[in-house]
């Protein structure tokens, strides 16, 4: 509602500069004193906030603008879930289309919608009970697209990564490796190498053949290793294994009382992160506990309310000593 309960809460989130332009139309100046908005005439004289937002509403310029700054958010908000809506079906049609083999061809069914956690990721699913398997297609935002094979056991999907694998994981465990290895397609191209990749191991959709977890992860490691991207395990300290992130759960829910609102290790494949994520809450404090980079196994970053308190295991336990006296 436009009101002056909203203006004094608009004012706190404006920079001088957009305050400027805002009363522009009744020649007022803002200044800042003691953490408070002032504002002065042409005349210098002081007026009153209440009188600023009446001078404001009884001006059409200033009502006009009043109106616009009210109702951007509101409007802009609307129209990115119109985009949502009409990306969703765009890109639901594109893989549908895509992989139409899959029931025309493969005798799977016909697409189920599964739900994701993350709003900008969408994914279907085909099912084969008589071969046990069940083939999914996700898109992120209509740019990036990922696929999971899964076992149907008794005609329910087995757990991720227990018993599924990627598409790329597919192409690296069984295919030569890309001349330009760094190489990731997006958009449309992402979805055609997805369906080529399928129809070139049909062997894995019809029930002939599966990968084995254990060795899709050894190789991928040893890959990493041999980029340089991951350190020698011999290099990786044994005090990492004591897992990090146990601990600050650990102190945070059971030891301050704080509430997990965010967990990344939850999330499906097609909902895939670079790092892992966690996230806590309790009242209005906000702390985030964030594995900085996947190639760094002691790199970790803690933040309360946004602001960067660790950067590295340990600095994470003095952090948590700190937070422990100040909400205690």
């Amino acid at each position: 509602m436009l009101d002056y309960a909203w203006f004094t809460g608009h004012l706190n989130r404006l920079s001088r500069q957009s305050i400027k332009t805002l009363v522009k139309s009744i020649a007022v100046t803002p200044h800042r004193s003691k953490g408070q908005w002032i504002f002065r005439d042409s005349l210098g004289r002081e007026l009153e906030l209440p009188d600023v937002f009446a001078a404001l509403m009884n001006s059409p310029s200033g009502r006009a603008r009043l109106e616009w700054e009210y109702s951007y958010p509101i409007l802009a908000d609307e129209e990115w879930r119109n985009r949502q809506v009409e990306l969703r079906r765009s890109t639901l049609e594109k893989i549908v289309e895509s992989c139409r083999f899959l029931t025309e061809e493969l005798a799977y069914s016909e697409p189920i919608e599964l739900p994701a956690t993350i709003d900008n990721t969408w994914i279907l699913a085909y099912r084969n009970a008589t071969v046990g398997r069940q083939v999914e297609v996700s898109s992120q935002s209509g740019e990036t697209f990922h696929c999971e094979i899964r076992k149907l056991v008794d005609g329910v999907p087995s757990a991720y990564r227990v018993e599924s694998f990627g598409d790329w994981e597919i192409r690296s465990f069984r295919e030569p490796a890309p001349d330009d290895p760094w190489f990731v397609p997006e958009d449309d191209e992402a979805l055609a190498q997805i369906v080529a990749t399928l129809k070139r191991h049909r062997d894995l959709l019809n029930g002939e053949r599966w990968l084995d977890r254990a060795d899709l992860d050894a190789a991928f490691e040893d890959g990493m290793r041999r980029r340089g991207l991951l350190p020698d395990i011999s290099e990786v300290e044994e005090s990492f294994h004591s897992s990090i992130e146990h601990d600050v759960k650990r102190v945070l829910t059971e030891e301050l009382g704080f509430s997990t609102t965010y967990d990344s290790s939850t999330l499906t494949p097609h909902e895939r992160q670079m790092w892992e994520t966690f996230r806590f809450q309790r009242g209005h404090t906000i702390v985030e506990l964030s594995h900085t980079d996947i190639r760094v196994p002691l790199e970790w970053s803690l933040r309360i309310d946004g602001e960067v308190v660790a950067q590295t295991l340990d600095e994470i336990r003095p952090a948590l000593t700190r937070l422990r006296e100040s909400v205690l």
